[in-house]
């Protein structure tokens, strides 16, 4: 089947916005599944531990200490009734837990393990000796896990937040790409409709005013010695309608010379 011009230059329009969107798309892909490959999971559970433990902190400061009772209170406040776990629970569970400046936990949401009073030297990945300035973050074990230092107005060491959350969280909280993503598609199938219809109406204008060249071409032909295009623009097409205008002009003036001389 063969295009005319108009439907050559939408379907080359169309084809150029279609590479396009496929680019984007595959770019966007490739940072999705990076994301999904990468320590960001892990980096976000020390970011949620740090925000932990600054909202530990202020409670601290307004108690004026930190103990066991506030600990427990915190962890319930955090993360409500719902996030109580048991062993049972653990693997594919949030952990919250508070502990002191020496390694004792103070409190968190397990029920049966992991108690206030015991050691935090069985948590896994705990490092009592991570930097206070910054928080710590690991993936252990199919989690992720963050450690952050809960601090007294006065800099010094109050004790320690851990959290911890399982490896299939990473897609919950893949949502927010997820979503990017949808809306890069939505975007570009958008873009492909509009490209569409602009390729469209471009092309019908490059085709109507090459149609008003060829219909003056063929009527100065047919003896329609007064026939002219009009011009609009500059660019190529509105160049070859002026010399069409031009040479229909000296072709028109030498016939009506000729008409004279005869």
């Amino acid at each position: 089947m063969r295009l005319n011009l108009q439907q050559r230059l939408t379907l080359s329009h169309l084809a150029v916005t279609l590479i396009s969107v496929v680019i984007l798309t595959i770019l966007v892909l490739a940072g999705y599944f990076l994301y999904l490959r990468s320590d960001l999971a892990a980096a976000w559970a020390g970011d949620a531990a740090e925000q932990y433990a600054f909202e530990l902190s202020l409670w601290a400061e307004e108690a004026g200490v930190l103990d066991e009772a506030l600990a427990q209170e915190y962890t319930d406040t955090a993360l409500g009734t719902f996030g109580l776990i048991t062993a049972a629970d653990a693997a594919d569970a949030e952990w919250l837990i508070v502990i002191d400046p020496d390694g004792r936990i103070l409190g968190g949401n397990f029920l049966d393990q992991y108690l206030p009073g015991e050691t935090a030297a069985n948590l896994p990945g705990f490092n009592p000796d991570a930097a206070i300035a910054r928080p710590h973050f690991a993936t252990l074990d199919n989690a992720f896990i963050g450690q952050a230092a809960v601090t007294g107005p006065d800099g010094r060491l109050l004790g320690w937040v851990y959290y911890r959350f399982p490896d299939d969280s990473r897609f919950l909280l893949s949502d927010a790409a997820r979503n990017g993503l949808l809306a890069v598609l939505g975007a570009a199938l958008v873009a492909v409709i509009v490209s569409g219809l602009a390729g469209g109406w471009l092309a019908r204008q490059f085709s109507r005013r090459l149609n008003a060249l060829n219909q003056a071409s063929a009527a100065f032909a047919a003896g329609d010695l007064n026939r002219r295009v009009p011009l609009s623009g500059n660019d190529e097409i509105t160049q070859l309608g002026a010399q069409f205008n031009r040479m229909a002009e000296q072709i028109g003036r030498q016939m009506e010379e000729l008409r004279q001389l005869a």
